[in-house]
């Protein structure tokens, strides 16, 4: 409960107050905050091999289209392509 000035009453029920008000309306749940740092900070060895499959993935799609005749850019960033239909 940061910034919380004044707290008379119940220990206990300004405690679990507190709890909820920090799950409820203080922010971001402190264990997803920690889950996020630990995935950004923690060994990233599984995003890359993701990347590669990603990255095959993307392949495929553009080589399939292009046998079709579709002209598609070679993005590097996304599997996603929104492509006109004439």
């Amino acid at each position: 409960m940061e910034n919380w000035y004044g707290q008379v009453g119940n220990k206990d029920a300004i405690s679990n107050l507190g709890k909820i008000k920090n799950n409820i309306d203080s922010g971001v749940f402190k264990a997803i905050q920690k889950a996020g740092i630990t995935a950004i900070l923690g060994n990233q060895d599984n995003v890359y091999e993701m990347n590669k499959i990603y990255q095959k993935r993307r392949d495929i799609v553009i080589e399939a289209l292009s046998e079709l005749g579709w002209k598609i850019p070679d993005v590097k960033s996304n599997i996603l392509y929104v492509v006109k239909n004439s």
